[in-house]
């Protein structure tokens, strides 16, 4: 699957989707459609959220083996270069953003794992998001939140089901 969000080359996505399902990722990692969810939430939050919050949120938890320092600094400029992109993308043509939801190698919608991603950014600054998650609001969320309905994230300070 292959991002349209930014100019990132397919090179870049592969590389990081082959690492995300790789087993020395860990197993509470996030799929690369929930990573491009939450690297989008992370983009249009009300707050500015630090790497440093949200990064461990992509390992669900867990602690990636890298088998190198330059595998680590790969990875993760990998990661930070597609928040990057989207944002910059939402900030100049928002009309050219299209999220990860389909996986090309086998045709799945995966929607659901692009919305989990996203949902995780919402429960990283919950206060922030309360007021655009009023009905007055809520069609802008709402083709996100159909999504919502087996929700599971797995981030170190919060754990459920939203139903």
């Amino acid at each position: 699957m292959t991002p349209e969000t930014s100019s990132n080359t397919a090179v870049d996505w592969e590389d990081l989707s082959d690492f995300l399902m790789s087993d020395r990722a860990p197993d509470t990692c996030m799929r690369p459609a929930e990573v491009d969810g939450l690297v989008t939430g992370i983009a249009v939050s009300p707050d500015m959220i630090p790497p440093s919050d949200w990064l461990p949120v992509t390992w669900g938890g867990g602690e990636p083996e890298f088998k190198s320092f330059e595998e680590t600094s790969r990875v993760l400029s990998l990661v930070l270069r597609h928040h990057s992109n989207i944002r910059l993308m939402l900030d100049r043509t928002p009309e050219a953003y299209q999220p990860v939801l389909l996986d090309s190698s086998t045709g799945r919608m995966i929607a659901e794992d692009w919305a989990r991603g996203f949902f995780a950014a919402i429960t990283l600054r919950g206060a922030s998001w309360a007021a655009l998650l009023v009905p007055e609001h809520f069609g802008l969320i709402a083709p996100i939140a159909v999504h919502w309905s087996n929700v599971t994230v797995h981030l170190p300070t919060f754990r459920g089901t939203m139903h």
